[in-house]
């Protein structure tokens, strides 16, 4: 396995660890890629069947909160992404499409990931 997919896989598990422990969200699957100075995370099947519901139906105060919860969390996660790459988060973007139920999580890095 190649440092760079070592790297996703070692991502993954601990973006799922996070998820579980301050969101509250068990995703089944979780997909990383690595371009340069950017990380993408895609969970599927993240949200908890109750969240999922309320959401169809309309209930917006689900993806408030749990956008309130990310916006809270972010110094754990900056932290985490900087003890497993060396590299600062510079921004975080985050949805949850009820559709899908999938979560992306975009980190934008100060140094790339990837060697020249």
């Amino acid at each position: 396995m190649s440092k760079k997919e070592e790297l996703k896989k070692v991502i993954g598990e601990a973006m799922l660890k996070f998820l579980r422990e301050q969101i509250g969200e068990n995703p089944k699957e979780v997909n990383t890629i690595i371009e340069n100075k950017i990380i993408l995370v895609r969970f599927k099947k993240a949200l908890p069947t109750a969240e999922k519901h309320l959401l169809m139906e309309g209930v917006i105060g689900v993806k408030d909160l749990k956008e309130r919860i990310m916006k809270g969390t972010r110094p754990l996660l900056e932290d985490m992404i900087k003890d497993l790459t060396g590299a600062k988060v510079i921004s975080v973007h985050s949805d949850v499409n009820v559709e899908t139920q999938e979560r992306i999580i975009l980190l934008t890095l100060d140094k790339s990931l990837e060697k020249d």
